[in-house]
Parts: C-alpha cells; structure tokens; sequence
C-alpha cells in the first residue's frame, strides 16, 4: 500500500472518531469511499476489519437515536460478514424492520428478501407479502 492510501484511510478513521453520532448517510458514503480505497489498491476489504466494526458501531449508536436512514444501515451492516465481524441476522431484522416500519422503501425490500428467502428468520410468503405491501405504500421499490 502506498503513503497517500495509508493517508486516506488515517482520514477516514479520524473522521470516524470525530463525528461517531453523524447520520447514517455520513458514515455509509465514507465507509463505501474506504472501499473504494481498498479495491483500487487491491487490498481486499475483508482484510480491514476494524473500520468496519467502527463503523457499524457509530452507525447503531445513530440508529439508537432514532434516525430511520441509519436504522437501515446499521440492519445492512449486520447483514454482511466481512473480517472479524460476523452476520448478525437478529440485528439485522430487528433494525430492518424499524426502519420498514417507519417508512424506509429499501428496508422493506429487505425484510421483503429475508422472508422470501428465510434470511435471519423463516420463511413466511405472507409475511413477505405484508412487508412489501409496506414498501409500496411508502413508495417502496415496486413488485
């Protein structure tokens, strides 16, 4: 990795640290910048965990405040495994449907997936149903 790269990410962490109770959307877009960082030095993500992991702790502290973008995140964060973190479906559904619930179209079609396809709870079309019905009339994401 080159000096400019090690550069960025010491930014990213530091902006991490400063502004831990940001919106979701701030942490997201800088978490998907780290990302990019990453890739184009071909470091593969799954080898930095600990940004992660920071992240998605700001991220929930946020959600736990009640922002629903953050709500969203910090459920699709815990939808994913990437180094020491682990899926953490529990969470996932708990923040997902939160942020379905209170109008978030892509949450929905979260909860939408995770009953169709028995992701972190089972299988329920009708379930699936009831979530997509949410997601559209919160105009969610279509059928």
């Amino acid at each position: 990795r080159d000096r400019k790269f090690e550069a960025e990410i010491a930014e990213l962490r530091k902006l991490f640290q400063l502004h831990p109770k940001e919106t979701g959307e701030f942490l997201s877009n800088a978490l998907k910048d780290y990302r990019s960082l990453a890739h184009a030095q071909g470091v593969p993500f799954s080898s930095l965990p600990d940004i992660w992991t920071e992240a998605r702790m700001a991220v929930c502290k946020t959600a736990e405040g009640g922002r629903v973008s953050a709500q969203y995140e910090c459920g699709d964060m815990a939808r994913s495994s990437v180094g020491t973190h682990k899926y953490d479906p529990k969470a996932a559904i708990k923040w997902l449907s939160v942020a379905a619930e209170r109008g978030h179209g892509q949450a929905a079609h979260a909860m939408v997936s995770a009953y169709e396809r028995g992701e972190g709870v089972a299988a329920d079309p009708e379930k699936a149903k009831h979530w997509r019905c949410i997601g559209l009339l919160n105009g969610g994401f279509g059928t």
